[in-house]
């Protein structure tokens, strides 16, 4: 069982294992400058690395901050059809964490000075976190399906 969220894409794609990767490589930036400029004419969709072999890992290319952006770890493979890229999308443990220690810390406060009995201070601390895991997987899900989303029109660009 995984704390953080974790969601599994495979995406089939009717172009070779190389031109797959070398569309993906296109895509993709090292890092992002110091002063990033968003409407520069060599803007990528993502950041990360692409090896030759077939595997990367990415995360999107953005121009603000956003907690809930998932880290794309996968796999470009040969199938009968052409490709299939296999790619795995997991959240940021130490996110989660923060997400779900605020609402648990500020139940605990709240509970704890309007009431003295120690129950509903671990149901409210408890109610905490639950609360914010909800949060966080709610923006992770929505981050996500963006992700695969860019991901599979980088894939399906014929070049």
């Amino acid at each position: 069982m995984r704390f953080v969220p974790y969601v599994n894409h495979t995406i089939e794609v009717e172009l070779p294992v190389d031109l797959v990767v070398e569309s993906l490589s296109k895509e993709t930036q090292q890092k992002r400058p110091f002063w990033p400029n968003p409407f520069s004419d060599n803007r990528k969709q993502f950041i990360g690395s692409v090896s030759s072999t077939g595997t990367f890992q990415l995360v999107r290319n953005i121009y603000y901050l956003n907690s809930f952006l998932p880290s794309i770890r996968g796999r470009v493979t040969e199938s009968m059809k052409g490709t299939v890229v296999s790619c795995s999308m997991i959240g940021n443990p130490a996110v989660i964490a923060a997400f779900m220690a605020l609402p648990a810390f500020a139940g605990f406060i709240l509970t704890t000075l309007m009431m003295e009995t120690r129950f509903f201070v671990w149901v409210a601390s408890v109610f905490g976190l639950f609360v914010g895991y909800c949060i966080y997987t709610f923006g992770f899900m929505v981050q996500q399906g963006i992700d695969k989303k860019a991901l599979t029109d980088v894939l399906t660009k014929k070049s």
